[in-house]
């Protein structure tokens, strides 16, 4: 399969401590490194600094936490023992629950506002199994989600039918910028998924909602960026090349990221798996094979090397959402599909 070769090319790397915690996500806490290494011990030992309970955000021009509780996040996602020691880089000892402790003792997450919860999705995940995931922040948090995916209302069923567009501003100089759900960092689906971890088994209503938002922007989406992409093509420019990057980078983005939001939900008793949601699923596995298809039809994947200098963002949204898709296809309950 495509997208696991390209997750064990490039997030296996104990020098890009960043890809490895994608790595680690799909492939669980038995990982081991091509040189024998236990993948988990190397990620905390190469990255942690001396006497230090926090992560670096970074090393140099590498990411190492790039988004603030992402190694921690991880790591409590594959359900590792609290009294569990890791060393340090000088191989001092410290549990995974110290850490965890630390990290949410310290953390101070943005509330209010328009930038509430903005990057901090990873670090509300690492608070959701502390004491400080009180119901007012639970309360909060969802706010905040649903507040952003409301824009999603004008298209779900009984409304009025119009064509998608994503939500976005003006901004200086007359420039689009994102608004809504999208100004969050990965189109604000790890906020999602933050929500999700903070709520457990459990789906308020207006919680509940917010799944049923989530296949439906699954839907428009993918439909909306196959549409631009056609558009562009129909009219080419010097560019086209690095468009169709761009535009297949969101397509895989959006749906390795709502299928695997969906089906942790699913995992857990907090979302349905009924006929209309198994029927949504497949259509969103069908358009993400059609993606990662796209992807390879393209020469994106071979050019990842490349991109690793000329555009570094993009190379790493490109691995890091290949780890996230392969992820969703991993958790998929028996029988909802054939791996693709």
């Amino acid at each position: 399969m495509t997208l696991d070769l390209v997750t064990r090319a490039y997030c296996l790397d104990p020098k890009q401590p960043w890809a490895l915690a994608h790595g680690l996500l799909v492939y669980g806490p038995e990982l081991k490194l091509p040189d024998g290494s236990v993948a988990t011990e190397r990620l905390v030992a190469d990255n942690l600094p001396a006497g230090e309970l926090r992560f670096p955000s970074n090393r140099g021009q590498t990411p190492v936490d790039a988004h603030p509780g992402l190694i921690l996040k991880t790591l409590l996602e594959l359900k590792i023992p609290d009294e569990q020691s890791f060393k340090r880089s000088d191989g001092s000892s410290v549990t995974l629950g110290a850490l965890r402790d630390a990290f949410a003792q310290s953390w101070n997450p943005t509330l209010s506002g328009a930038d509430a919860l903005k990057n901090e999705a990873w670090g509300l995940e690492v608070l959701a199994t502390s004491p400080r995931a009180t119901p007012e922040l639970r309360s909060k948090a969802l706010e905040v989600l649903a507040s952003n995916q409301a824009y999603f209302e004008a298209w779900a069923p009984g409304a009025k039918p119009k064509p998608y567009r994503k939500a976005s501003i003006r901004g200086p100089g007359g420039k689009r910028l994102p608004a809504a759900i999208h100004r969050y960092y990965c189109g604000g689906l790890h906020l999602f998924q933050a929500v999700q971890r903070l709520h457990g088994g459990t789906a308020p209503p207006r919680l509940a909602r917010q799944y049923e938002l989530l296949l439906l922007r699954l839907r428009l989406e993918t439909t909306y960026w196959k549409t631009v992409q056609k558009q562009v093509e129909a009219r080419p420019g010097p560019n086209l090349a690095a468009q169709k990057q761009v535009f297949l980078a969101q397509r895989l983005k959006l749906q390795g990221h709502a299928l695997e939001t969906y089906l942790r939900a699913v995992a857990v008793g907090a979302a349905p798996l009924g006929e209309s949601e198994r029927a949504a699923l497949k259509a969103g596995f069908g358009e993400l094979q059609l993606t990662v298809q796209a992807l390879v039809q393209e020469g994106v994947y071979d050019a990842l090397p490349g991109l690793a200098l000329s555009k570094p963002q993009l190379y790493r949204d490109l691995v890091g959402d290949s780890a996230h898709a392969l992820h969703a296809y991993r958790i998929a309950p028996p029988g909802l599909l054939q791996q693709q």
